[in-house]
């Protein structure tokens, strides 16, 4: 089955009304929330998200003064966890693996499930390492009691993400409406019904 999906080119804006009193005591308080929140979430750096969210950057500018994002701003930071050097250990690599391969950090598997299935009974000191790289989950991962103990993480610090969506090879068209190239269309198969669907560029919402 074929479905169309239909892709238009705006930027979506929300604006917030805030009525806590003085504006120095309300943009005082909004700053220190976002001061609260690069604290307790510190892998979001300076949370340029709960910034604006906050209104800070157009209500409060003249209160807290301008501030710079750079763009190590714009993506949580990476954690770092520590490499067992003992203990049973595969790796997955969603692009480079194959899961006939012995799960080595040569030889690396294809998906998590697989991992996670030879893993099982081999103790607290299993980890499945994933490289770096989207991994889209085909099907459930099947988590059991003889998976006790195993630690599933990033390896040295790799950026992952681990996705349940389905990666779409599309191709997209402009579509001529109102005298002008604002809106784009792909077909795209093996997909009855689209509930959402994300973009690799924050200037476009679907």
């Amino acid at each position: 089955m074929k479905t169309t999906l239909t892709l238009l080119s705006a930027v979506v804006g929300t604006e917030a009304v805030w009525s806590l009193g003085p504006e120095s005591f309300n943009c005082k308080m909004r700053n220190l929330a976002w001061e609260y929140g690069q604290k307790t979430l510190p892998k979001f750096g300076k949370f340029e998200n709960l910034y604006y969210a906050l209104g800070l950057n157009d209500d409060c500018k003249n209160v807290t003064g301008p501030v710079h994002f750079g763009p190590s701003d714009l993506k949580p930071k990476v954690p770092v966890f520590p490499t067992s050097a003992t203990g049973f250990s595969l790796f997955v690599d969603f692009t480079n693996g194959d899961d006939s391969n012995n799960g080595s950090i040569n030889h690396p598997l294809k998906t998590i499930s697989s991992a996670v299935t030879k893993a099982k009974g081999k103790g607290p000191d299993a980890f499945v390492y994933l490289r770096a790289g989207t991994h889209y989950l085909t099907e459930t991962v099947q988590i059991t009691a003889e998976n006790s103990g195993l630690t599933i993480q990033n390896y040295n610090g790799e950026e992952v993400v681990v996705s349940g969506g389905k990666k779409l090879d599309a191709k997209w068209s402009p579509y001529n409406i109102n005298d002008g190239n604002n809106m784009y269309v792909t077909d795209v198969a093996d997909v009855d019904y689209a509930w959402g669907f994300q973009v690799s560029s924050p200037d476009v919402v679907p």
